[in-house]
């Protein structure tokens, strides 16, 4: 019997590890309390061992009738398992209620107040007993490494079984909730573009799955070949590289870079950063100085001569390789990829220059301001990313960061024409080489597993998702959510959503009083526009809207590369009438593909109906495993709009809580790879992650006051609020390659996951009381920064 019990164990654990394969074949457990059924045994049929996990899951499912024999059978086996919670001073479900039988709680938010609970009508061992519940309990000892002490490392405490038992096929860099998550949805949009097109669905629609089916067309990619690439280089200027009489003298700056908007929607200098609306003005654009390249040449920034070199060289013989692919002379080339390199690298030494003082290092277009001095006129066309659409009129400028445009000047004239071409060209070679030939792919995967330890590229199908869902975002969103929506998870997130906010509104009226009324109304306001675009916004369920908005490029997509280039330029455009005409923001985020695996993306999130699924929140599960997840990562966004530290009057308070950040965040240290967090890089995510954890924390807390305790998850001896810690550090276990943890350790604004877990939890007097944990224990430091 207890083979019998360990294998239903064993699938149950199976079902978290393997949720995105299972998901189109397994139906839904019932969203039920009780079953009314009679008993039937607990095993009516059990499969072989070697049954596939789709046998496995329906005997599962006829047997969910009888949860309690279930419940029972999970706790015989974890009975049997050496738990040694008692020995870490953990509350048991009847010591929590003991304690509740003062009716007196304490909320922990350096707040000075108490409330009443009521909790009479909590019965001892009443535990949830639903079969999201059952599945959740199991999920979350199959996490936990309990040989570790959850004050001396939590995040050790809540993932160590996770990192030890887990592994990377040859195609992932890294595994986490967020990539299973994504794997899931990347199968959901291949059905869903993949489908047969029908003559009454709206274009967009036909338009989707048409560029998948050519994405995915590899012979086609070959038989044509490189050509129409050397179409695109000759309509922007030509390649001296690849043009033997490239003639320098006819060659115009301006023009190339105006004919680069015109065909590729780039100017390869600068990047839309953040958009923004405010109150006061009709609209405020934020362009970032940081120029958009490849995230391993960021390496340069750091001083480590050896590894800066290898990443370099890596670059340049991919550059080479790749030249020579389309038709340039890998004999007569290498200089000028030298003089190409070199030129990227100052460019990007003159953008991290600059990046130190984030109010120095961007420009702002205001209304009704003419600041244009020396260097900035000049460059004010070439920076403009879209000459047609978004023309910069004399009376809406205003551009910060004289000395940036000062450096670049200097830089652009000491550099000669022939490399300025050759850069131009080679920045659009490597955007281009994905949607051209399986040769050209392949020796980009090189390239990457040179740097990575990818060993194996990613399967074309979910590239090609991954390149139809970002290149007609709305059209693959909107398909996405009339499929899938889920109108039950979205009220759960709004409702949590809610709460959070009003937590961060007290913060901004009460502990925020020292900052500009203008700057807290800024904030309120993009709290509010987060929330709106939360609630769902109705134009992705508008058939009407949808074709409206892409009436300019429906009957311009034809071949492969041709359309992925009109696109862009599509995108692009869209982004800047966005901001100069008013449309509804909505329109300017994702609206339902999951794009947030990595963490150094992780702050782009909006939480639409892609996000709402069961590995981050549902609406089965009690709110004490959703507050910290999907809860904690809608607080997140609240707390990047903060922007504490850019602030240019701080109280000192305030700055010395940052400094005591920096600190912290700077202490720690990755024992497998030796690389040490960089608190100041990561002290903008640090401060949303504390911020937004306490602030979740205390939500929770007042929702309890208002409505009473909910049901524990059966046979974990944990209180709720210990349920509440683990589900937010199991959020971020996480394994990744240890060339992905060096490539992101620059160019990451969020700490590694496991320092995210610990450093936010050793701040909260709340975790250290809920667990009880000793005076100066590593999870419960006597000196706490508060911010």
């Amino acid at each position: 019997m207890l083979k019998i019990i360990l294998l239903l164990l064993l699938f149950l654990v199976a079902t978290l590890k393997y949720a995105p394969q299972l998901a189109s074949d397994v139906p839904l457990l019932p969203q039920t309390r009780s079953f009314p059924l009679p008993p039937i045994p607990l095993i009516p049929q059990l499969p072989s061992p070697s049954a596939s996990l789709q046998n496995i899951s329906s005997w599962l499912l006829s047997s969910l009738p009888n949860i309690e024999n279930l419940n029972d059978g999970i706790q015989q086996v974890l009975s049997t398992r050496n738990h040694p919670s008692n020995n870490f001073q953990m509350m048991t479900y009847e010591e929590e209620h003991e304690e509740q039988d003062q009716q007196q709680l304490t909320v922990l938010d350096d707040d000075d107040y108490q409330e009443v609970v009521d909790d009479r009508s909590t019965l001892k061992n009443d535990f949830c007993r639903s079969p999201q519940c059952v599945i959740s309990a199991s999920k979350m000892d199959y996490l936990i490494d309990w040989k570790v002490d959850p004050c001396e490392n939590f995040y050790n405490f809540a993932c160590g079984s996770f990192i030890r038992d887990s592994t990377l096929h040859d195609r992932r860099d890294s595994l986490n909730v967020f990539t299973m998550t994504d794997d899931k949805l990347k199968d959901q949009l291949r059905r869903l573009f993949t489908r047969k097109i029908v003559d009454d669905e709206i274009e967009p629609y036909k338009m989707v799955k048409r560029l998948f089916t050519s994405c995915m067309d590899v012979d086609d990619a070959d038989k044509r070949g490189v050509e129409p690439f050397r179409k695109l280089i000759d309509a922007v200027g030509g390649w001296p590289m690849l043009d033997g009489d490239w003639d320098e003298k006819a060659w115009d700056l301006e023009d190339s870079i105006m004919k680069l908007r015109e065909y590729v929607g780039q100017n390869n200098f600068r990047q839309i950063f953040q958009l923004r609306k405010f109150i006061q003005i009709p609209w405020l654009g934020i362009i970032k100085s940081q120029d958009k390249l490849t995230n391993e040449l960021n390496e340069v920034i750091n001083n480590d001569t050896s590894k800066t070199e290898i990443i370099f060289k890596a670059y340049k013989s991919y550059l080479i390789d790749t030249a020579t692919i389309v038709g340039a002379n890998p004999n007569k080339i290498s200089r000028d990829i030298d003089d190409a390199v070199e030129f990227q690298r100052d460019l990007i030494l003159l953008n991290s220059r600059y990046e130190s003082s984030p109010l120095d290092n961007s420009f702002a277009l205001f209304q009704n301001e003419n600041y244009i001095n020396y260097a900035v006129t000049q460059w004010l066309d070439i920076f403009q990313p879209l000459p047609l659409l978004a023309k910069i009129k004399g009376n809406e400028k205003k551009l910060n960061a004289r000395a940036f445009f000062a450096a670049f000047e200097e830089l652009m004239t000491k550099t000669s024409k022939r490399t300025l071409a050759n850069y131009f060209v080679l920045r659009i070679l490597v955007f281009s080489s994905r949607y051209m030939t399986s040769e050209l792919k392949k020796r980009s995967l090189v390239y990457r597993m040179e740097l990575l330890g990818v060993k194996q590229k990613e399967e074309l199908w979910k590239q090609c998702v991954d390149i139809v869902s970002n290149s007609m975002q709305l059209a693959a969103e909107s398909l996405f959510s009339q499929e899938y929506f889920n109108l039950e998870s979205k009220q759960t997130a709004i409702d949590i959503a809610m709460r959070v906010k009003s937590e961060f509104d007290r913060k901004l009226n009460n502990e925020y009083s020292w900052m500009d009324i203008g700057e807290r109304l800024k904030i309120f306001t993009k709290m509010n526009e987060i929330i709106l675009k939360l609630r769902f916004p109705k134009e992705l369920l508008s058939d009407s809207q949808v074709n409206f908005f892409y009436r300019t490029v429906s009957n311009k997509l034809e071949k492969y590369f041709e359309s992925i280039l009109k696109l862009t330029v599509f995108n692009t455009e869209r982004r800047f009438l966005i901001l100069q005409s008013g449309l509804s923001s909505d329109y300017s985020e994702s609206a339902g593909v999951l794009n947030y695996a990595d963490t150094s993306s992780f702050n782009k999130i909006l939480f639409p109906a892609g996000i709402l699924q069961k590995e981050v929140l549902s609406p089965e599960s009690p709110l004490y495993l959703n507050f910290p997840t999907s809860g904690f990562l809608i607080g997140y966004i609240f707390a990047q709009n903060f922007e504490i530290f850019q602030q240019s009057h701080l109280p000192s308070n305030v700055s010395s809580q940052i400094d005591c950040l920096i600190r912290q965040y700077d202490s720690y240290k990755d024992l497998e790879t030796g690389i040490k967090n960089n608190g100041r890089n990561t002290l903008q995510g640090n401060i949303a992650d504390n911020g937004s954890l306490k602030a979740v924390y205390t939500a929770y807390k007042k929702w309890i006051l208002e409505n009473g305790r909910e049901k524990s998850l059966p046979a974990l001896k944990f209180s709720n609020e210990q349920f509440f810690w683990i589900s937010f550090a199991q959020l971020f276990c996480s394994i990744s390659r240890p060339e992905k943890i060096k490539n992101l350790n620059e160019i990451n604004s969020n700490s590694f996951e496991q320092f995210r877990v610990i450093g936010a939890l050793s701040n909260s007097r709340d975790f250290a009381n809920d667990f009880k944990c000793k005076r100066d224990s590593l999870m419960n430091p006597s000196t706490k920064c508060n911010i």
